[in-house]
């Protein structure tokens, strides 16, 4: 059982590192070294720059399940839909 975990684990390793070599992110003197595919495999954004990082972290704007939330909590505010037990 052990060794069928390895192997599956190798095969996964090595098929994801040939679908990131048509990651545009990679140099193309990078893509035939198996260290530098092995890293952009687990970290696929290397630094937290403007542009490899998360985008919202510098551009301060709500992500979309946020907005559909705060658009929600609007309309329940201003339209009083909670239901009155008593009534």
């Amino acid at each position: 059982m052990k060794n069928q975990q390895r192997s599956m684990r190798r095969h996964h390793l090595q098929r994801l590192k040939n679908a990131r070599k048509t990651n545009l992110n990679i140099p193309e003197d990078k893509l035939s070294d198996p260290v530098f595919l092995g890293r952009h495999l687990t970290t696929p954004t290397p630094c937290s720059c403007v542009r490899c990082g998360n985008l919202r972290r510098h551009t301060g704007e709500k992500t979309l399940q946020e907005q559909i939330w705060y658009t929600k909590a609007q309309y329940e505010l201003t339209n009083d839909t909670i239901a009155d037990p008593d009534s």
